[in-house]
């Protein structure tokens, strides 16, 4: 089987840039009121990627990224495959922004930023793409806590250590305020307006007062996107969005769009990896896109020009790096109104692993007295 890479972000951006571009003639349109989606089938090809049919539901746009040719290259386990099992352990050091992390498999793990840490003191995300080795121990893990004011126990859970990792970050804000940012007010603030604009959703989606804030822990992200309102509203979604149960067996990542606006696309080195976060990763979108659901509205689908514009941009950029550990660097590519982080293996002679675009758009970090004092409590 050949082996494809590719050497430089320009390189990619450029070539994603031009499959969107395309997809102008083929008058993807969004489900909104007025508005009923295209079902033209279409797809366009270059030398690096496929596109297939938009893929849409009320105000959500998901637009598939294919690779040409299944690439080979080094596996990765994720932490959900691990964690409940104890082959992995992750433990707090009593900071709150970082958690060590012990590797007692024979493989190597793929930690995505924006990954929640169900337990400890406090559930947690993590800061960045960070590869762990096998058979490493207590290596440094950068956290953002996404739960203010808890530091003890919480119901049968281990207060030392995390004993789960089933949903990651749902708003571009977030990934912002941790990944960008790295503010851990920005975060707690984001996390409680996040809990805000999906009580509003859910309440006008289905004719009820809604309240995801848990009777446990009010203020936890993890117990919010566990919510028994919220995960129904996800399963009208995704009913609606059936296709992505069948997407190619090469789909290497995808963009997506809300209420007409690119918020970011996620792009990874081989289609294994992705089809083993997919499921998770459509499920933030989706959570994002209920939170910013606009009742009533119409608009059509997302422009190719927007993109164009955001990654142009983008190639113009220079990278600046930072060694996340021994095995794993991160470069960040930042234009006014657009931030791509590209993740490198330096196992593996330099090869990139996932490259994640975020926009900006009016995102506002905002600060409070109150979440700096719970940080000089810590």
């Amino acid at each position: 089987m050949k082996k494809k890479s590719f050497n430089t972000i320009q390189h990619t951006l450029v070539r994603v840039c031009i499959i969107l571009l395309s997809t102008i003639s083929c008058n993807m349109h969004m489900d909104v009121p007025g508005q009923p989606a295209d079902q033209s089938k279409f797809s366009v090809e270059n030398d690096s990627f496929v596109i297939g049919e938009s893929i849409a539901c009320k105000n959500l746009q998901i637009i598939p990224l294919i690779g040409n040719e299944t690439l080979e290259n080094q596996e990765y386990m994720i932490l959900s495959e691990v964690i409940r099992h104890k082959d992995v352990v992750v433990e707090e050091t009593g900071n709150v922004n970082q958690l060590s992390i012990s590797n007692n498999t024979d493989d190597y793990i793929f930690i995505l930023a924006g990954d929640i840490l169900k337990g400890g003191k406090q559930d947690r995300t993590i800061g960045y793409d960070v590869i762990i080795p096998p058979h490493t121990k207590h290596v440094p893990l950068e956290s953002f806590c996404v739960e203010s004011g808890r530091w003890q126990k919480r119901g049968h859970e281990e207060v030392n250590k995390f004993s789960d990792n089933t949903k990651m970050l749902s708003s571009r804000d977030l990934k912002l305020a941790s990944r960008y940012e790295k503010n851990q007010s920005a975060v707690w603030r984001k996390v409680s307006e996040k809990q805000d604009k999906l009580n509003k959703n859910l309440a006008e989606m289905k004719g009820e007062d809604v309240d995801v804030r848990s009777d446990e822990s009010g203020t936890s992200l993890q117990l919010t996107l566990e919510s028994k309102e919220l995960v129904e509203v996800i399963n009208e979604y995704k009913n609606e969005l059936k296709e992505l149960n069948d997407l190619p067996d090469n789909t290497i990542g995808f963009a997506y769009a809300i209420n007409g606006q690119i918020y970011g696309m996620d792009i990874y080195l081989n289609s294994n990896l992705f089809s083993k976060l997919q499921f998770r990763l459509f499920d933030a979108i989706i959570a994002e896109a209920i939170s910013e659901h606009e009742k009533d509205s119409s608009f059509v689908a997302a422009k190719a020009e927007m993109v164009n514009e955001i990654i142009q941009k983008l190639s113009a950029c220079e990278a600046r790096e930072s060694r996340v550990n021994e095995h794993t660097m991160e470069r960040v590519y930042e234009a006014d109104d657009a931030v791509m982080f590209e993740t490198i293996d330096m196992t593996q002679g330099q090869t990139w692993v996932r490259k994640n675009y975020i926009s900006k758009g009016d995102y506002d970090a905002g600060f409070g007295q109150d979440d700096q004092e719970l940080i000089q409590r810590r």
